[in-house]
């Protein structure tokens, strides 16, 4: 298990995840195209063939990259004052 590559999972999944959140707060309606954009974003084609690739303990940790990237953008909503998106729509 390279540790390098582990980092990069863990970093590619929060980013993916709070693109995905981002853009889940800016939009009000969804459709189908919306949908398939968003699960796209999160089990990216060419993600998972680089983490296959290089070291399959690192594919492992992507997920955990998305639940964290889940989390902390929630918790900076309610630190902020906000609504989370779970509590909103």
């Amino acid at each position: 298990m390279e540790l390098y590559s582990c980092l990069g999972s863990l970093v590619t999944g929060v980013l993916v995840m709070w693109i995905v959140l981002i853009f889940m707060r800016r939009f009000k309606t969804y459709d189908a195209k919306g949908l398939a954009t968003v699960i796209g974003a999160i089990f990216g084609g060419a993600v998972f063939t680089y983490l296959v690739a290089n070291d399959r303990t690192a594919l492992w940790i992507y997920p955990v990259g998305l639940f964290v990237g889940f989390v902390a953008f929630q918790a900076l909503l309610v630190l902020r004052g906000e609504t989370p998106i779970l509590i909103k729509r």
